[in-house]
């Protein structure tokens, strides 16, 4: 609601599809470029007896 944290659906050069989060960096999506690295940890999300894997980004850097 405050827009304090940032969801991002994220793809690999090789197809795979994850959800990343960062927490306290909603200021990020303003000028956030249309490829991106990230420094991440993976996390197992559980909601609704489904399981995912999330990514909890730390860092962002535009992709070189």
């Amino acid at each position: 609601a405050e827009k304090t944290h940032l969801r991002l659906s994220l793809a690999s050069a090789s197809g795979l599809e994850f959800t990343g989060l960062a927490f306290s960096k909603g200021d990020w999506l303003e000028g956030l470029p249309q490829r991106i690295d990230v420094l991440c940890a993976f996390e197992k999300n559980t909601w609704q007896n489904r399981e995912t894997i999330q990514l909890i980004i730390t860092d962002i850097r535009a992709a070189e």
